[in-house]
């Protein structure tokens, strides 16, 4: 018997959704991909704010850190003056946080 080469067709589809969803009319096919292309974007996006969300979130916590480190230590120095910590040298020691930028 010859074989025959798949044509481009049946090359494309990696899942025959006439076999998955054979016994479905037509309707409840045309609503099932309906609902997957409608959510699919949706679904990008919600991750991508997730992402943007968690990101600003950990930005505003060690804004947060700095101001009450900065604080503790001015009050404790007596008022600031030539012994106080910058939030810069806090930032550049990494003493009181992990590098999170690669999160």
């Amino acid at each position: 018997m010859p074989v025959s080469t798949p044509t481009l067709y049946e090359r494309r589809s990696l899942v025959n959704l006439n076999k998955l969803f054979g016994r479905l009319p037509i309707r409840r096919k045309l609503g099932i991909a309906f609902a997957v292309l409608a959510l699919g974007p949706v679904a990008l996006v919600a991750a991508l704010a997730t992402q943007v969300t968690v990101a600003h979130l950990y930005q505003i916590a060690q804004r947060a850190l700095e101001h009450d480190l900065e604080r503790r230590l001015v009050g404790a120095l007596g008022g600031g003056g030539a012994h106080a910590i910058s939030p810069l040298h806090l930032r550049q020691t990494r003493v009181f946080w992990p590098d999170l930028s690669n999160v």
